[in-house]
């Protein structure tokens, strides 16, 4: 039962990995900022696999 949808306090960090907070995120889209280190950077989502999976099941 997925229960994030998405987590803005979580970014995506593709090209550093140590600090890419979304491996670890229970949610069903990345967070990606403009600015991956600044907290009100404006950002969109992406959905993940997870997303696509659970609008399959449905």
């Amino acid at each position: 039962m997925p229960y994030t949808f998405v987590s803005p306090d979580a970014p995506h960090r593709p090209h550093d990995r140590p600090h890419d907070e979304d491996i670890a995120a229970f949610r069903l889209c990345e967070v990606i900022r403009k600015d991956s280190d600044g907290p009100a950077s404006p950002y969109h989502w992406q959905p993940k696999e997870s997303f696509r999976a659970v609008s399959r099941s449905t």
